[in-house]
């Protein structure tokens, strides 16, 4: 197939690896029909390392199908599967990175933890993330960059503000300190310490933004008319009532991990998106104590994109990101 041939000429020219489609019958022949009616296949040879490229025929597949249909074909070949897409959005890559599936989107973007290599179009090189910091550390940045100033602050009050108890918030606090986001210091004449920030705004933003991480830790689908009373609008359905985006098709709420409404989205929720269901987002910190007008917060929002390829909706979130920080 000519996108595998394309996928395999990126990684030469543009990346640097020695990569080549192999002459030969479909990898996949002898195979389950299912296989060979959902994907073409090529043997390829990266760096000197075998694999198994495949494209999907049907453009319609659902993400969900997709990653299983991959699963299952790793199962039966011998040699480490990679995907190739003409293009990828936030919600498929997703799912390819939570299960280490190999991808290429040619031109645009390259994961093989089989190579234990990620490359983008932004990099191409060897990618050496930041550690990211923990949900605490993260919810206590957020609310300063768009709640209200915690410089100044004594931690136990900041602990009341969030919720933590105050030896959360001190770990929370020494993470910060320890990537440089902010310092611990002592008022004078007083015997508790407070938070400074050197960077304010867009500059703390853009200092911390490759420590920071999606706060979803998990999707489930539930009926659309299931009373969830206390959650907030997010993902597509809080960008488009925040920006010019079109309302989404299927509505996405956000909650906090162990409330009431979490158990009961995750006991009477399923994974995959059907005809009259909405999108429950489960998230690692409250997403209340951030919203505004019935919508997540802006930077969480915009957290959870990633490396979305749609050039609109980056458009669209950057300017939603400098109209929410640069208030001045």
């Amino acid at each position: 197939m000519q996108v595998i041939g394309n996928s395999m000429s990126y990684l030469s020219t543009a990346i640097g690896l020695n990569a080549e489609v192999v002459a030969g019958s479909s990898p996949l022949f002898g195979l389950p029909r299912l296989y060979g009616s959902t994907f073409g296949g090529m043997e390829v040879r990266i760096d000197g390392k075998p694999f198994v490229a495949i494209a999907p025929i049907d453009a319609e597949i659902t993400p969900a199908t997709l990653v299983s249909r991959v699963e299952s074909l790793c199962k039966h070949i011998d040699m480490a599967v990679i995907l190739v897409l003409p293009n990828v959005d936030f919600r498929l890559r997703q799912q390819l990175v939570k299960n280490r599936i190999n991808f290429i989107v040619p031109n645009k973007q390259t994961y093989l933890p089989s190579l234990a290599a990620f490359f983008s179009e932004r990099g191409l090189k060897a990618a050496q993330p930041q550690s990211q910091i923990a949900p605490s550390a993260q919810l206590l940045l957020l609310y300063h960059l768009q709640k209200e100033s915690l410089a100044g602050i004594p931690l136990n009050v900041i602990g009341e503000k969030l919720g933590y108890s105050p030896k959360t918030i001190t770990l929370a606090v020494d993470e910060l300190q320890s990537v440089g986001l902010c310092q611990l210091v002592a008022e004078q004449g007083k015997n508790h310490k407070t938070l400074r920030f050197d960077k304010h705004g867009i500059e703390l933003w853009q200092q911390a933004k490759e420590r920071l991480s999606s706060p979803v830790m998990k999707i489930v689908f539930v009926d659309a008319d299931l009373p969830l009373d206390g959650a907030t609008m997010s993902y597509d359905s809080a960008l488009s009532r925040l920006t010019f985006i079109t309302e989404p098709s299927v509505e996405t709420i956000a909650i906090i991990k162990g409330c009431d409404l979490a158990k009961i989205a995750l006991k009477q929720g399923g994974s995959s998106e059907y005809p009259g269901s909405k999108r429950v987002q489960i998230w690692k910190y409250n997403p209340l104590l951030l919203a505004h007008n019935g919508c997540v917060d802006p930077l969480s929002l915009a957290l959870q994109y990633g490396d979305d390829d749609d050039s609109r909706v980056q458009e669209e979130l950057n300017k939603l990101i400098n109209k929410t920080l640069c208030k001045d």
